[in-house]
């Protein structure tokens, strides 16, 4: 998640909250398996609000024979943002992360707080940030599509199946993750209207994102059924490539654990993973995506770190760079052994040091990961030049991977102190800073209130005093910032002095800062 601190004109990069979602319900000794994925406060909204979603408690699936329970038994629950214009019948559909309870005590702690029990949720949410947020420019493709969020509460990524509920240490827990799964999935085809859909986007981060691994072709098998084979549907988890590894934190065999104290099976995992493997006696590899991705169907288009900041400490074990760089080319060279064997698929596989949360913050191929998608969607992998491999491919740490840098557009400048593309307004903020308006700041170069996208290479041919203006492509410096001028009238400024249309201020002109032209600019002519 890229943040520009623009109140300084400073450009400073984050990636993550700094507190994941397993801390923020059960501290920091919270004995669970937490997976990394990030707590996000959600506002509370009016209706009339365009990221409003409203929350469905699945209480008939809860007390009806399938016995679909989070792990202390109250219903599922998920929330919809409806879509509007072109994506009313276009769905996004996001599974919470959240890790695993992965022995029956840490399940029992788990079943008290929100990654196992819906007991203390509102009944509205709002949904607007990375992939389902409402700006084309952030989400090009879903910006005005539904929006689901399926809330995760019963500890093995929607996989158990275990019929019967289970009672340790005097508690009551519920294993019923593929039940829950099928009550979502008839819910919102039935009871939202995506049984009317077009284009279908499944997805999930961290735990999330394993379980978009484990359960995409089962979306898009009851998908097909309801729409009569007329949805488009591709799945897209994120931060979710989970290796099957036995370190010292011994990931893999807490997984096993997993999947056998909550009876996944063929009925909570790939089915055609489960089937491939139960000749060999094996099975229970397919709660990994690395195993369970070479049996997917459903085209596939993955969010993925080469260095996932989460399997550093928790798969991985170790943190040094000579040992994080062979984790990295194991991990990309399984995922072209598994998922890239088959056509359908791409990734957008980054070299960034981080887990979930950095959606349009590392750019590949010359696109940030929206962009990415949109193009892969619309035009699938065999039409891309890249084939829809988006590999970043540099050797870790790579900070410079973390932080896109994209070029201007020509109401744009690239401002040298925050490194930022900023669009100038016309108002001066010169006497006072608080003239910007909401979204505003007052960049201290120009003197001008600003607004401000993503971040830039300032031209190196430029001044730190100056700046690369797009229109003119020569280096300008402002004469007297915050003093605005009218690039209409020809005598605004003292000779050799000119008003530049962009931040409408006087400016003197110095070199060029495109290599491809030496003309002078285009308002000099004014």
């Amino acid at each position: 998640m890229l943040r520009i601190a623009l109140a300084t004109c400073t450009a400073t990069v984050t990636l993550a909250a700094a507190e994941t979602l397993v801390e923020h319900e059960y501290g920091l000794n919270h004995k669970q398996l937490d997976d990394g994925y990030p707590y996000e406060e959600r506002p509370v909204v009016a209706p009339t609000d365009p990221s409003f979603a409203q929350g469905y408690f699945l209480k008939n699936a809860a007390e009806g024979p399938d016995n679909a329970r989070c792990l202390d038994g109250t219903p599922a629950l998920y929330y919809h943002r409806k879509g509007t214009g072109s994506g009313a019948n276009k769905w996004f559909l996001h599974q919470q992360g959240g890790g695993w309870c992965y022995d029956l005590g840490s399940c029992v702690g788990r079943s008290k707080g929100s990654l196992g029990s819906t007991k203390d949720d509102r009944n509205t949410s709002s949904l607007n940030s990375g992939y389902m947020s409402t700006d084309p420019a952030v989400n090009p493709l879903m910006y005005n599509w539904n929006a689901v969020e399926l809330r995760y509460c019963d500890g093995a990524s929607v996989s158990g199946d275990k019929v019967t509920p289970t009672t340790f240490q005097n508690t009551t827990l519920h294993f019923r993750g593929r039940a829950i799964l099928d009550a979502e999935i008839k819910s919102i085809l039935t009871d939202r209207g995506m049984d009317k859909a077009t284009d279908v986007i499944v997805s999930g981060c961290s735990a999330g994102g394993l379980a978009t691994f484990l359960h995409c072709d089962h979306w898009a098998a009851a998908i097909a059924t309801a729409t009569t084979n007329t949805a488009k549907v591709a799945c897209m988890p994120d931060s979710g490539f989970f290796l099957d590894e036995d370190r010292s934190p011994k990931y893999g065999s807490n997984m096993r654990n997993v999947y056998d104290f909550q009876q996944s099976s063929s009925a909570g995992l790939n089915a055609a993973c489960v089937a491939a493997h139960t000749a060999t006696g094996d099975a229970n590899k397919c709660i990994f995506a690395q195993w369970s991705s070479a049996h997917i169907k459903t085209p596939t288009f993955p969010l993925q770190s080469q260095y996932d900041a989460w399997q550093t400490g928790n798969v991985m074990g170790a943190g040094d760079a000579a040992t994080q760089n062979a984790f990295g080319v194991n991990l990309t060279s399984i995922v072209k052994a598994q998922l890239l064997s088959q056509p359908q698929h791409g990734i957008f596989l980054d070299s960034c040091h981080h887990h979930c949360g950095n959606w349009d913050s590392s750019l590949i191929d010359g696109d940030l990961s929206g962009v990415a998608l949109n193009k892969w969607y619309t035009q699938g992998s065999v039409a891309l030049p890249n084939k829809g491999f988006y590999n970043q491919d540099k050797p870790f740490p790579c900070n410079s991977c973390c932080t896109p840098t994209l070029p201007c557009s020509s109401t744009e400048f690239c401002c040298p102190d925050a490194k930022a593309c900023l669009t100038p307004t016309g108002t001066s903020c010169a006497k006072d800073a608080k003239a910007c308006s909401a979204g505003q700041i007052c960049c201290p170069f120009t003197k001008e209130c600003v607004t401000a996208s993503h971040p830039c290479t300032p031209v190196r041919e430029c001044k730190n005093t100056e700046f690369c203006c797009p229109d003119a492509k020569h280096c300008l410096t402002p004469v007297a910032p915050g003093t605005m001028c009218d690039p209409a009238d020809k005598a605004a400024c003292p000779s050799p002095q000119v008003c530049c249309p962009l931040i409408k201020q006087c400016v003197t002109v110095g070199a060029s800062c495109d290599p491809s032209s030496d003309e002078a600019p285009a308002f000099m002519a004014l």
